[in-house]
């Protein structure tokens, strides 16, 4: 894989801590309000990290994850943000040249996507 910058956020948003704690099937659509809260505060916290417009951007997660890779790299590049492909983390295909890739994993322990 040919990759020129990579970025892995080692810390995640744990969806049981700070606000966004589920109990049970209900409270999970109750907690996205903060859930979304903090991570938009993430977000802008490591801003200069995050790709920038014009880069070619890779966005790797399994699962959940992976479904909003796809729905990421979609609304980035319609935006006119740069040219933005999904993949799940165990099919990136090797011998493609990205500015930058994106691994997204909600428990931050997923074992295929800090191994890409």
């Amino acid at each position: 894989m040919v990759i020129e910058n990579s970025l892995y956020l080692a810390e995640t948003i744990n969806p049981y801590e700070g606000g966004c704690g589920m109990t049970d099937v209900e409270d999970e659509p109750n907690s996205q309000p903060a859930c979304w809260t903090r991570a938009a505060a993430e977000a802008a916290r490591h801003a200069a990290a995050l790709p920038a417009a014009g880069e070619r951007v890779a966005i790797i997660g399994c699962g959940t994850s992976y479904f909003m890779a796809q729905s990421a790299a979609a609304l980035r590049q319609d935006a006119g943000q740069g040219e933005t492909d999904a993949f799940a983390a165990s099919a990136f295909p090797r011998g493609r040249t990205y500015d930058r890739v994106v691994a997204l994993t909600r428990s931050g322990i997923t074992t295929e996507v800090p191994a890409r």
